[in-house]
């Protein structure tokens, strides 16, 4: 029994990108080369992925306190988390966007990757 639904389960899984790398193409389609510079991501569990598949868009790691982030950004275009928790400036939201997910059989530490948008109320 276990033969007939692990083994479906992990050819399913392993024909498709993992989730964090599902995340980056996703960054990719959504900006053009030339502007990825001026999109900051604010990623925590993500980082690694996002240095190694999309090095042209800025990261910042680790995360810095709320007081810090508006002049760390302020020349962004767009601002994304992979993070739920942080504390974020007065006026900031997190918007959920997408989130990509297989199953935690195959690999439990990343069967579920999501990603927020950063609104900076007015402050954008």
């Amino acid at each position: 029994m276990l033969l007939f639904i692990t083994v479906p389960l992990a050819i399913t899984n392993h024909q498709e990108e993992a989730p964090p790398i599902r995340l980056m193409h996703y960054l990719e389609k959504l900006y053009p080369s030339s502007t990825r510079h001026q999109v900051v991501l604010l990623f925590d569990l993500e980082r690694w992925h996002a240095k190694w598949y999309v090095p042209e868009f800025t990261t910042i790691n680790p995360i810095l306190p709320p007081n810090a982030l508006p002049a760390a950004t302020k020349d962004a275009i767009a601002v994304y988390t992979d993070n739920e928790e942080f504390l974020l400036p007065k006026g900031w939201c997190r918007v959920p966007l997408v989130e990509f997910r297989r199953s935690w059989v195959i690999h439990m530490k990343h069967h579920v990757v999501r990603l927020f948008l950063i609104d900076r109320g007015d402050s954008s």
